[in-house]
């Protein structure tokens, strides 16, 4: 396992949802959203940012999935997001 929490930033942070995206990159492997989503949370929870927000992500081959959650922040799973992506939040 990679000691490295995932890495990625803020697409797009609105009311209603935050998309964030999954910077994984080979040459400095670390864990990716996917497998890291509890770190995810709990970051963007420390930062204020997830009270009342869905929370979408771009993983690394850009699908965009949701990842469901419990506020403050336990991971619960993870949801197709691109059914519920534009235009149906």
């Amino acid at each position: 396992m990679y000691e490295n929490k995932p890495v990625w930033h803020i697409e797009e942070d609105t009311a209603e949802h935050i998309l964030i995206v999954d910077d994984y990159n080979d040459k400095n492997p670390s864990l990716t959203v996917t497998n890291g989503a509890e770190y995810v949370l709990e970051e963007l929870y420390q930062n204020g940012l997830l009270k009342g927000k869905r929370l979408f992500y771009k993983d690394t081959s850009g699908e965009i999935d949701e990842i469901q959650y419990e506020y403050p922040c336990r991971f619960l799973k993870f949801l197709p997001g691109n059914i519920n992506w534009r235009g149906k939040l």
